[in-house]
């Protein structure tokens, strides 16, 4: 019997498309290229950190010996998204201070004010002007700010799960996020 077996990696290969738009972005010489490169650069840097989160939340949680009543609910909800997401979960400042954290080590003391996490909310802040987008936020989706945002991204990332890692060792490290070029991946 003959099979096929595709191994996946969805923060990957989000990550992967977020430097391929990012790099399309600052090649394209129409306006409105550059724009749709870079929103979707955004868009696909802040899924595959935020997939990544929700997967670090996950085996974490599974590798606990027992779990508190919030505890199951969110492991539940991982395990199955259309079950009622747990209070507070939308917000990635608190999936980043609070869930993360109690998930890996509710015992370990964790400071609110870590300037690598608080970039990555401004990143994610910017991923929010695009996907609920209003007229407000029209010179931030359209000016500078997402053009810089776009070619940061990858070091943000890289840095704010650096900043995990070495508070929390015992986390899996991602290599992909050391990646400065987009790839073909197979």
């Amino acid at each position: 019997m003959f099979g096929n077996i595709t191994v996946t990696n969805l923060s990957d290969e989000m990550f992967n498309d977020g430097l391929l738009f990012s790099e399309l972005a600052q090649t394209a010489t129409n306006t409105y290229e550059k724009w749709r490169y870079f929103r979707t650069s955004i868009l696909s840097f802040c899924s595959s950190a935020e997939a990544w989160i929700s997967m670090l939340i996950y085996l974490s949680l599974k590798n606990k010996e027992t779990l508190n009543d919030e505890e199951q609910k969110l492991l539940q909800f991982l395990e199955t998204p259309n079950k009622r997401m747990p209070k507070g979960f939308t917000r990635i400042d608190n999936r980043l201070y609070d869930f993360l954290p109690n998930a890996i080590d509710s015992a370990k003391e964790f400071n609110r004010e870590n300037l690598k996490i608080e970039k990555y909310i401004e990143l994610s802040k910017i991923r929010n002007a695009i996907v609920h987008y209003s007229k407000k936020d029209f010179y931030r989706v359209y000016g500078q700010e997402i053009e810089r945002f776009s070619v940061e991204a990858p070091e943000i990332i890289d840095n704010l799960f650096a900043e995990y890692s070495s508070i929390f060792p015992q986390i899996p490290e991602a290599k992909w996020f050391k990646n400065r070029e987009s790839r073909v991946i197979e």
